[in-house]
């Protein structure tokens, strides 16, 4: 069935599960699960912050995941098999060009990425890729550090891809834009930058999402209804 903008693609690909990571299945330090599971019950307005700096230590408070994550939005749910990464519109612009996710020019080999989850304020618009093993790795959360977990949700993990094993653009599943709630099929990107860049010069610099822009379910507030899928 021929694609269309607005559909979801089903993020499929190689069908052997094991050939993927999923965060579901990752491991995590209990105390630092304790302590993630702490700060959502704060972001959900269940207990105050100064409840959770009376029972948590320097470290932890040092230490909390730093981002807040969403796994849903426009009733589309972010999946655990899935890696998030969200970028500016002069990435997917470079992506486009080369057919590559890569950092070009960058001083570091590894590129950032989310495991069942993003967050918002690295960019407005969030690309979906299937977590498969021959380009992703997990950094290691064994220990008493924080390690993978940089996210204020206990179940989203950071991951990272690298530029010297580049993923091709034909792996992306998704790209959505969190601005006007748009789901852009790969096959329509070339058309979409070029509308997307008239857009960016034509509007104001919106500030970065804080925690009242996510509600207690991990969903942006104001993107409502059902995914549309195929």
């Amino acid at each position: 069935m021929e694609k269309t903008e607005g559909q979801v693609t089903p993020a499929v690909g190689n069908p052997a599960e094991a050939s993927k990571f999923n965060a579901t299945q990752v491991y995590v330090n209990p105390h630092v699960h304790e302590v993630l599971t702490a700060l959502q019950r704060v972001q959900n307005g269940e207990i105050q912050y100064a409840d959770f700096q009376k029972n948590y230590g320097i470290g932890e408070l040092l230490n909390k995941g730093r981002d807040i994550v969403f796994t849903e939005f426009a009733g589309y749910k972010l999946r655990p098999d899935c890696c998030y990464r969200t970028v500016s519109i002069s990435a997917l612009e470079s992506y486009f060009q080369t057919g590559f996710i890569q950092n070009l020019g960058a001083s570091k080999d590894s590129i950032d990425w989310y495991l069942g989850g993003a967050a918002k304020k690295y960019g407005r618009y969030v690309i979906e890729c299937p977590a498969y093993k021959e380009y992703f790795m997990i950094r290691s959360d064994e220990g008493e550090g924080f390690g993978n977990r940089m996210a204020r949700n206990p179940n989203v993990v950071h991951i990272v891809s690298f530029n010297n094993n580049p993923i091709p653009l034909s792996l992306i599943t998704n790209i959505f834009d969190t601005r006007t709630n748009r789901i852009i099929p790969i096959s329509m990107l070339g058309e979409f930058l070029e509308q997307a860049k008239h857009e960016e010069r034509n509007l104001p610099v919106q500030g970065q999402a804080e925690s009242s822009d996510i509600n207690s379910s991990g969903s942006f507030d104001g993107f409502s209804g059902e995914g549309r899928r195929i």
